[in-house]
């Protein structure tokens, strides 16, 4: 599932067995204030090794518990600011 607000899309959704993923993709300007931000080593290294395309790097989150689903929180609203 693709969820878009005003046209730009925020994040891919996939359900699986038990959790879901949610997969973002951010330009340069988010990288550096995502590293920053008070999110887990694991996500902060999902930023770092994401993959490169044209219209910026990708990379998914496992959400599997609530501070996962608080670390989504903080990567959208860094997105959405930047």
């Amino acid at each position: 599932m693709v969820f878009k607000a005003k046209g730009i899309t925020l994040f891919y959704f996939a359900p699986c067995d038990g959790y879901f993923k949610i997969f973002l993709t951010y330009g340069k300007n988010a990288e550096k204030e995502m590293k920053q931000s008070y999110i887990p080593e694991h996500v902060k290294e999902a930023i770092s090794t994401a993959i490169d395309y044209a219209e910026g790097k990708t990379f998914f989150i496992d959400v599997k518990d609530e501070s996962d689903l608080e670390s989504v929180f903080t990567l959208l609203r860094i997105k959405h600011e930047s």
